[in-house]
């Protein structure tokens, strides 16, 4: 069954298209020009996706280096809190040994505090020169004496 110029067949329902005659050679289709203002739009159209493709190539290398940064800031942080945990640290074991030295200095001040002062010396320095400690016998001066003396009167 044909219709009309379409040249298809409808069998059971179904359309086909129904094969042409290959002894003639399709004839070239005549291109008619273009509207210029259609020229122009389409050139505009082409122009917009190229500028559309380079802005979506730009966002991305924004975001990379967004990516990089943030990865940077990261590591930046983790190696800064670890730093100021040290410190931290170190702070704490200087002031343990403040608090040591200045409890060894208290120690050390309540000692001096125990000890004769330049006055006393200078009493006792008087009282030794008035003895003459240096004239006084020693033992040995004693039990050679005694034993001397012990012979004269056996």
């Amino acid at each position: 069954m044909e219709i009309g110029s379409s040249q298809e067949k409808f069998d059971s329902g179904v359309r086909q298209p129904v094969q042409q005659d290959q002894s003639k050679p399709a004839k070239p289709k005549k291109e008619k020009p273009l509207d210029p203002r259609l020229v122009s739009l389409m050139q505009s159209v082409s122009n917009l996706g190229f500028r559309v493709r380079i802005l979506e190539e730009k966002y991305v290398n924004l975001r990379k280096k967004n990516q990089v940064t943030d990865q940077n800031m990261l590591e930046s942080n983790k190696r800064i809190a670890v730093e100021i945990r040290a410190i931290n640290a170190d702070i704490l074991e200087l002031n343990h040994q403040l608090s040591d030295l200045s409890d060894e200095i208290k120690l050390i001040k309540a000692e001096l505090k125990e000890a004769a002062k330049k006055n006393d010396l200078h009493l006792l320095e008087r009282y030794l020169s008035y003895w003459e400690p240096l004239s006084f016998a020693t033992k040995s001066d004693v039990e050679l004496a005694a034993q001397k003396y012990s012979k004269q009167k056996f």
